[in-house]
This record gives structure tokens, C-alpha cells and sequence, in this order.
């Protein structure tokens, strides 16, 4: 399993109208990801919709199965990431650590 922070963070580079540092949206940035990698069959865009589902509800952190992390990985290859401020993202989704799951007895 791989452990992903949702929180939005702070781009400090570029600053709203009202002058207050604009925020990351790291969870609809996860989401656009996955349908990122051009034609896909049609059951694994339900299946990575079905990923998308479970992403919008989660929060401050979820926890990924190897198979969905990869995919998430996949879709950067594809983003089209201009600027300093994506690197927090980026390190976020390939540097997510690996979490060993137990069953409880």
C-alpha cells in the first residue's frame, strides 16, 4: 500500500486577486491523473472512475493499493506540469511511502 497526502498546500510563487497565497488542489490534481494516458479501454476508465469516487471521499490522507499508486504514477507521465510549484505534487505521488497493512486479529 502506498500513503498519499491530500491536503492542498500553498503556492507561494503566485498569489490571488486578493493578494492571499493560492492553494494546490492536490486531490482533483490526483483525480486528473488517472484519465490523463490517452485512449483507454472503456472498463478501465469505469475502474479508474471507481478510483476517482474513492480519492473525492477521502481525507487528509488515503491509503493505495501498488496497482492504483502505479497508475496514478503513469498519469505523470503524461501531465503537462509547468512551474516550480507542481515538484510538491509530483514528490508527493512518487515518493509515497510504502505502508504494510495487518490484519487485525
Amino acid at each position: 500500500m502506498r500513503k498519499i497526502d491530500l491536503q492542498p498546500y500553498l503556492i507561494l510563487q503566485h498569489k490571488s486577486v486578493d493578494g492571499k497565497p493560492l492553494q494546490f488542489d492536490v486531490k482533483d490534481s490526483l483525480i486528473e491523473l488517472l484519465f490523463l494516458e490517452g485512449t483507454m479501454p472503456a472498463k478501465e476508465r469505469l475502474n479508474r472512475e471507481k478510483l476517482a469516487q474513492i480519492i473525492e471521499a477521502a481525507n487528509g490522507q488515503i491509503l493505495l493499493e501498488e496497482a492504483d499508486w502505479t497508475k496514478l504514477v503513469g498519469g505523470l507521465q503524461y501531465a503537462d506540469m509547468k512551474g516550480r510549484h507542481f515538484n510538491e505534487f509530483v514528490r508527493r505521488v512518487y515518493e509515497a511511502p510504502e505502508i504494510t497493512v495487518r490484519e487485525s486479529e
